[in-house]
């Protein structure tokens, strides 16, 4: 039977984001944007 989801491709921003999101999860928005150096 073929699966009804797509596998989901992760580019480098994605990486970064999931990556600070591990380290502390109840970070902000803004302080994110900060660290992975893009806007809010």
């Amino acid at each position: 039977m073929k699966s009804k989801y797509e596998p989901v491709r992760l580019d480098a921003w994605d990486v970064r984001i999931l990556s600070e999101v591990q380290s502390d999860g109840r970070i902000s928005k803004s302080e994110l944007a900060k660290r992975v150096h893009l806007s809010a």
